[in-house]
């Protein structure tokens, strides 16, 4: 999966490795696949599988992420026969079903004709609107380290600018960022008083809600809010 917030992913050389070391005897692993149609370009461990029949590895997806359907919460899960009746038994008795109506939706989404094209299509949108947001921030001078993966940005402010107050600006505007800090999984308690995070230059921008032709209003209300927060701390304005 593209990594929350940086949109980075194990791919390659490391995933494959990882996949080995996985399929190993008395080893196993879960991967959540669920964005991984968001990669470009698309990556699954299940590529890097020798013998999933005679592993411990079990891969995730979800129609709520990847067919882009969340009202009828259906997923899948991708593994050996005998671990797949496992979690059959378990489910029978351990997990709540879904309705009927969500079953037979689910069976249109998975006809091999729409996956190809969802794939495709799910693939193209989102690496475009990466490229251009990405370019377009970076002309406004903050630093992009957003891998191929995710509807997000990772950025990081320039000198003495902050998450807080930048959002604090974009709200008076209608618009808000997810600060870096909200981001920081070493923070021992978020209501601790004395942790400073590492993060507070940094922020995750959104653009999987975002329609294709609000991109210009999007980067010009950014350009604004950010140019002016820039003036105010040069002149010494809190």
């Amino acid at each position: 999966n593209p990594s929350n917030p940086t949109g980075h992913a194990r791919a390659g050389d490391e995933l494959e490795e990882l996949m080995q070391m996985a399929e190993e005897s008395q080893n196993g692993i879960l991967l959540d696949e669920a964005y991984e149609m968001y990669h470009s370009p698309s990556v699954s461990g299940l590529q890097y599988v020798n013998d999933l029949d005679n592993s411990n590895v079990f891969l995730s997806g979800a129609c709520t992420k990847g067919f882009q359907c969340p009202g009828i919460r259906i997923g899948w899960i991708i593994a050996s026969k005998d671990n797949i009746q496992t979690l059959s038994n378990f489910s029978s008795f351990g997990m709540g079903g879904v309705s009927h109506p969500s079953q037979l939706y689910a069976v249109e989404l998975f006809k091999p004709e729409r996956v190809v094209l969802q794939r495709k299509a799910i693939e193209e949108h989102y690496n475009w609107q990466r490229q251009r947001y990405g370019e377009a921030f970076e002309k406004m001078g903050l630093k992009v380290f957003t891998g191929n993966g995710g509807f997000y940005h990772w950025m990081q402010l320039p000198k003495g600018l902050n998450c807080d107050d930048l959002n604090k600006r974009l709200y008076n505007r209608g618009a808000a960022i997810l600060a870096g800090r909200d981001c920081d999984m070493g923070r021992p308690h978020s209501k601790d008083p004395s942790y400073v995070s590492p993060y507070m230059d940094m922020f995750r921008f959104s653009f999987g809600p975002l329609l294709p032709e609000t991109f210009e209003s999007d980067i010009q209300l950014m350009t604004e809010v950010l140019e002016e927060y820039k003036a105010d701390v040069a002149n010494g304005v809190g």
